[in-house]
C-alpha cells in the first residue's frame, strides 16, 4: 500500500460536518418535489417522501433534509437539530400568500430556531401567473426580518432549476457554524471531565 493512497483513505474517513435542516411550507408548496429534483450530482442517499430525511452529501458537508407537514406541532421534535430552515412557497397560489406569512412568522417566532439560517424557496417559478421574487417576498414581509441570516430563490421542481444556488448558499452560510462529529465529541468530552 503506497502512503498517497493510505493518505486519501484516511481523508476520506475523516467524519464531514453535518447539517440539518427543516424543510416546511404549506400544503402543496413543492417540498417533496423539490426533493425530488435535486441534481444527480448531488448524491442523495434517501428517496424523499413526506415526514422523511432526505441526506445529501455537498463538496464541504453532509446536510439533511427534514421535510416535515404544514403544522408547528409536526416539526417541534426536530427544532433542536436545525441548523437552517429551507421555506418552501407555491409562487403561483391564487392568492395574497396570507396562509404561508403566517406560518413563516409563527416559525421565526420559535425560540428555538433563532439562530437557524432561513432560506426561502419561491417554487414554481415555471408557472403561468407566478408571482415575481419581489412580490412574494414583500407578501411573505420578508424584509422584515432583523438579527437572522436569510436569502429568497426562485425555483421549479418541475424544470429542475433553483436548487444547485440554494445548497450553495446553505453550504456557505453553515460554514463554520456545524461541527463535525468528532469534533462535537471532543467538545463534549473537555466539558464533562471535570
Amino acid at each position: 500500500m503506497s502512503m498517497a493512497w493510505a493518505m486519501c483513505c484516511l481523508a476520506r474517513a475523516e467524519p464531514r460536518p453535518e447539517a440539518h435542516v427543516l424543510l416546511i411550507g404549506p400544503a402543496a408548496s413543492g417540498k417533496t418535489a423539490l426533493c425530488r429534483a435535486l441534481p444527480d450530482d448531488m448524491a442523495p442517499r434517501a428517496e424523499a417522501k413526506r415526514g422523511a430525511a432526505s441526506h445529501l452529501e455537498l463538496r464541504d458537508m453532509d446536510i439533511t433534509f427534514w421535510e416535515v407537514g404544514a403544522s408547528l406541532t409536526e416539526i417541534r421534535g426536530h427544532y433542536k437539530k436545525a441548523h437552517a430552515i429551507a421555506f418552501v412557497v407555491d409562487s403561483a397560489a391564487h392568492g395574497d400568500l396570507a396562509e404561508a406569512r403566517d406560518m413563516l412568522w409563527d416559525l421565526l417566532a420559535e425560540a428555538e430556531l433563532q439562530d437557524s439560517q432561513l432560506l426561502v424557496l419561491a417554487n414554481k417559478q415555471d408557472a403561468p401567473g407566478a408571482k415575481t421574487l419581489e412580490e412574494v417576498g414583500r407578501r411573505l414581509r420578508l424584509q422584515r426580518i432583523r438579527g437572522r441570516r436569510w436569502v429568497l430563490h426562485a425555483a421549479s421542481a418541475k424544470q429542475g432549476f433553483g436548487m444547485h444556488e440554494s445548497l450553495d448558499w446553505l453550504q456557505d452560510e453553515l460554514r463554520g457554524t456545524v461541527a463535525r462529529p468528532s469534533d462535537r465529541h471532543r467538545f463534549a468530552a473537555s466539558r464533562g471531565g471535570g
